[in-house]
């Protein structure tokens, strides 16, 4: 009964030692954090790339796929458009703004593949074909102050898979792919870049950031780890050119002005004209792709 006894509890001390240790080795394999200024840390080697690819259209100069892909606890959709018979060729992820789907931006894509582009755009968290529900600003501090990832932060993530995606695609210049996105998807675009120091630069439309202030407090740090002025410095000495109009009925000029300001040079502000108002114009195509390319030199 003793020898029984005693070989029970030497089972339970293993197991204990085991689950302790692999415990260990999750909480060490955690590669989220913020620091003490409040910037979010991912690491550069964020893994395989998990994606599918269906194809969808194909004409003489570009073939368009649907993707899936994997990003942390979410299957991202997106579209991706790749030049035929090219090699070495630049890439650009486009980030629809709040509510935008990654259809918007089809016929864009479709122009930028027929010059030698690879072009993805993706649906974002709870948008489109992605699962997901973006919380409140409140929820997502109480996710945040749980020590776990909160939403905003997965999708900044998102982001950063989608640039291993493109980087995984043999027919894409590695070292010349561009962030860009609207809005929401610029404030994204601009975390994204700042933490990548691979991404070759950021191109962003209709944009502002929350303005500098400190992070003494634990909603202070959340709240600045999503500020893209916190970040917007760090893209430097990466190329930065922001487009946004004086009629943008949802992000004041002056705001747009101010992020730019925290920028360092190299940088370009692009005011557009009528009848642009928020997101991408059509009406700025040329400069676009003008300030896309002296990104990319």
């Amino acid at each position: 009964m003793l020898k029984k006894l005693k070989n029970v509890i030497i089972v339970v001390a293993i197991v204990f030692l085991l689950l302790f240790f692999a415990s260990k080795n999750i909480s060490e394999k955690n590669d989220w954090s913020v620091d003490f200024n409040g910037i979010l840390k991912y690491p550069q080697d964020r893994g395989k790339v998990q994606v599918d690819k269906i194809f969808m259209e194909e004409t003489d100069s570009y073939k368009q796929y649907k993707v899936v892909y994997e990003s942390r606890d979410k299957d991202i959709f997106g579209l991706l458009f790749l030049p035929k018979d090219k090699e070495d060729v630049p890439a650009v992820i486009m980030l629809p703004g709040a509510n935008g789907a990654k259809e918007n931006h089809l016929f864009l894509g479709k122009k930028m593949a027929e010059l030698g582009y690879a072009f993805l755009t993706i649906d974002q968290r709870g948008i489109g074909e992605t699962e997901g529900a973006v919380k409140t600003m409140e929820e997502d501090f109480q996710t945040f102050f749980r020590n776990e990832e909160p939403v905003l932060h997965l999708m900044i993530y998102d982001v950063l898979k989608a640039f291993d995606v493109l980087r995984n695609e043999k027919i894409v210049d590695k070292d010349k792919i561009v962030v860009s996105g609207e809005s929401m998807g610029a404030r994204f675009a601009i975390v994204a870049a700042a933490l990548d120091s691979r991404i070759k630069g950021a191109l962003i439309f209709s944009s502002m950031g929350y303005g500098m202030h400190p992070t003494t407090t634990a909603e202070q740090k959340f709240f600045a780890s999503i500020n893209p002025d916190m970040y917007i410095d760090k893209i430097s000495p990466r190329k930065l050119v922001v487009f946004h109009s004086e009629k943008d009925s949802v992000v004041p000029y002056g705001g747009a002005q101010q992020s730019f300001a925290y920028a360092n040079e190299p940088k370009e502000f692009i005011t557009m004209p009528e009848p642009c108002d928020h997101g991408y114009c059509d009406v700025v195509y040329d400069q676009f792709l003008e300030k896309l390319d002296w990104i990319l030199e």
